[in-house]
């Protein structure tokens, strides 16, 4: 049966051919139409089941999956009423292409509907039938598929789709011989929007179409196998349900996921069936983390698992203490999340997916490391230091890659001067002082650091007190002795002397010293000395008043 919503169950009324589905919703169908016979042998696990319910007789396909276990849809397991079939009312044809050349008949002595099996929906919309013995020799069971196999389910992967459906709209019987057509598996986007009717749960549903929908599955294909091919051999990757609508080949054809349901099977075939549903989980991506200025940047890959339809993602930046210190959601296609303008420290951004089904375990990336501000060349001041000049301080190098700003404080001997420039003047009161300039880099988003540059003596300026004056004798003979003045400086000073008649130098050793023996041709002439002072790279002279020498 394939039923609309269109189920791909045949019905035929006993004494009249006709097609009817089963009243379990009116969901979508299933044959396959535009398909072609298997050759003998082809298919050994393929089955052909028959069932009796009142005056009329149901066909659909299904699948050895143990020796003695068939699955099929569930709603193969219901007559046109919604009411169970008789077990007795089975007949499965089993072990042959053509089921009209000797195939060997099973009865059913047990039917095992999946426990989340929903008739209005045809969530887990498959049955496992327990035959009356094994089968015989021919016939093979099919693997299937389980959550290890989600490449199986990669958008435009190739299938064959199989049953004895009727091969087209209105036909009246179904063929002889098992029809199969090579399909192709859909995104979960493509079937969540095909509008068939039900709600779409990519944990248990998948869909495949061909070009222009042909082949597709028709009435008596409902519980056939999906079968993928693969380096190990054939592997049951879905179950016939569903179709688009009452016609075939208009739409996708929907299928029961068989990675969703293989545990289930499998206990019960195992005679310990399981009550709880497998839900495929979604494995959410561990991000890669990169540093962009001062903020951290994830980037993840958006590769879903086939059995989940996203939602959206959540992004949380953590810090090393465990703390989340930021979070934002994402739609289901980003594969970033920016987190800008962060503290130093250690991050790792987690991942966590939400789905139809729920809420993923987060993905969590590696460790990155914002480093704090540091000064890597100290800061230094420009300038002479002396008093009454203005000195500049050079910030240095820093390093920190997002905003932030610098600050230069005037330290005066390792205490603040309360002044926030870069420029500073030098005042009387910094003589002698040593001076500094430390510099603050502020991060836009808090982060401090320091660093003072090496310190600089602030100097007075140069200049006379008092003049230089000669004391002594004038007469020739006589010595005049020129006492250097009284002098405003910082620091050492030295000083040197030049005696000069009449204004003009006097040439020779004794010429420069501080003491002058009157010579007799200073006789009439006036004698003078200039006192030059050197001191912390300044320099200035003084002359003392003039005497006159007397013979």
């Amino acid at each position: 049966m394939l039923r609309t919503r269109a189920l791909l169950t045949l019905m035929v009324v006993l004494g009249a051919l006709g097609l009817s589905a089963p009243a379990l919703a009116s969901p979508p169908i299933a044959q396959i139409i535009g398909g072609s016979a298997a050759a003998a042998g082809a298919a050994p696990y393929a089955v052909e089941i028959q069932a009796t319910s009142g005056p009329s007789t149901y066909f659909c396909t299904g699948s050895l999956i143990a020796p003695q276990f068939v699955l099929t849809a569930g709603h193969c397991t219901f007559d046109d009423t919604g009411t169970p079939i008789p077990v007795a009312g089975y007949r499965i044809r089993i072990g042959v292409s053509d089921w009209t050349t000797n195939p060997t008949v099973r009865t059913v002595t047990a039917v095992s509907l999946h426990p989340a099996f929903n008739p209005n929906t045809l969530q887990g919309d498959v049955a496992v039938l327990k035959l009356d013995q094994v089968a015989q020799a021919g016939t093979s069971v099919i693997p299937l598929a389980t959550s290890a196999d989600a490449a199986l389910y990669a958008a435009g992967q190739p299938a064959t789709a199989m049953g004895w459906g009727i091969t087209a709209n209105g036909a009246a019987s179904i063929p002889n011989v098992l029809q199969t057509g090579t399909v192709a598996v859909q995104a979960n986007a493509t079937c969540n929007s095909s509008g068939a009717g039900l709600s779409f749960r990519p944990s248990y549903d998948m869909c495949t179409a061909a070009p222009s929908f042909v082949p597709a599955a028709c009435h008596g294909d409902s519980g056939g196998p999906l079968v993928a091919t693969t380096a190990t051999g054939p592997v049951q990757i879905g179950v016939v349900s569903y179709g688009t609508s009452g016609t075939c080949a208009l739409g996708p054809d929907f299928f029961t996921r068989a990675s969703s349901i293989q545990a289930w099977a499998a206990s019960v075939a195992a005679g310990a069936p399981i009550t709880t549903p497998f839900v495929p989980p979604y494995a959410a991506p561990a991000a890669t983390l990169a540093l962009s200025a001062d903020g951290v940047v994830a980037t993840f890959s958006d590769a879903p698992d086939p059995a989940t339809l996203l939602t959206g993602f959540i992004a949380s930046l953590t810090n090393a203490a465990g703390v989340v210190v930021a979070s934002q959601p994402l739609s289901p296609s980003a594969t970033t999340a920016s987190f800008p303008a962060v503290q130093p420290g250690s991050y790792t951004v987690g991942v966590v997916a939400d789905y139809t089904e729920g809420t993923s375990a987060a993905g969590t990336s590696a460790a990155v490391v914002l480093a704090p501000p540091a000064n890597t060349v100290r800061p230094s001041i420009k300038g002479t230091g002396r008093v009454g000049s203005t000195l500049s301080c050079q910030p240095g190098t820093w390093v920190w890659p997002g905003a932030a700003t610098l600050t230069a404080l005037w330290l005066r001997n390792g205490a603040s001067t309360g002044v926030v420039t870069q420029g500073y003047r030098v005042r009387e009161a910094d003589a002698g002082a040593k001076l500094a300039c430390q510099v603050l880099l502020r991060a836009s988003t808090g982060p401090t650091a320091t660093a003072t540059s090496a310190a600089l003596q602030a100097t007075e300026k140069l200049a006379v007190r008092t003049r230089p004056r000669l004391t002594g004798s004038h007469a020739v003979g006589a010595r005049l002795v020129c006492s250097a003045g009284a002098w405003k400086h910082t620091g050492s000073l030295r000083l040197s002397y030049a005696w000069l008649r009449d204004g003009k130098a006097i040439t020779g050793a004794a010429a420069r010293k501080a003491r002058r023996t009157i010579a007799a041709g200073d006789a009439g002439h006036r004698l003078t000395c200039r006192v030059k002072a050197k001191t912390a790279g300044q320099s200035a002279s003084a002359t003392s008043s003039a005497v006159k020498a007397t013979a």
